[in-house]
C-alpha cells in the first residue's frame, strides 16, 4: 500500500456530513502527503528517517529546503499536520466545515502530484535531493 490511497478513504469520508467523518477525512489527507512525502525521501536517499520523529523531519526537509516546489510541499504538509492535530486532539472545539476538508484532500492530491513530476523529471529530482542535503 501507498500513501496515496489514503485519499481514497479521506475522500469516501468527506461524502458524509457527520463530524466524525469530516475529521477522518481531515486526518486521512493528511496522512496521503505525509507518507507519500517519507516515500519520496526514502527513494532519494535520506533512508535513516528516525520513525520518533518522522513527521518533523519530513517537514523540515521540505519545508526548509530552498527551491519553490519544496517549499509548497512543506508549507501544505504543514497545513494538513495542523489540520490533522485539530482532527484528532482538539474534539471540543467543531471546525471542521466542507471547506476546510475539500481544501485538505485538495492540497494533498495536488502535493502528490507535485512530487511525481519532481520525480519524473531528473534535473528536478536532482535539485530537491541537492537542496535538501544542504539543509543543515
Amino acid at each position: 500500500m501507498d500513501g496515496r490511497q489514503f485519499l481514497t478513504v479521506a475522500r469516501f469520508a468527506a461524502q458524509e456530513s457527520d463530524e466524525e467523518w469530516q475529521r477522518t477525512a481531515g486526518g486521512r489527507a493528511y496522512y496521503a502527503m505525509f507518507l507519500e512525502a517519507r516515500a519520496a525521501l526514502v527513494r532519494w536517499g535520506f533512508a535513516n528517517i528516525p520513525s520518533y520523529q518522522a513527521h518533523a523531519y519530513v517537514r523540515s526537509r521540505f519545508a526548509n529546503a530552498l527551491p519553490p516546489d519544496l517549499k509548497r510541499i512543506g508549507n501544505a504538509l504543514e497545513y494538513l499536520y495542523n489540520v490533522r492535530a485539530r482532527a484528532d486532539y482538539e474534539i471540543a472545539q467543531t471546525f471542521f466545515t466542507a471547506y476546510v476538508v475539500e481544501r485538505a484532500i485538495d492540497d494533498a492530491a495536488d502535493m502528490i502530484d507535485l512530487l511525481d513530476a519532481i520525480d519524473a523529471d531528473p534535473v528536478r529530482r536532482a535539485t530537491a535531493i541537492a537542496a535538501i542535503r544542504a539543509i543543515p
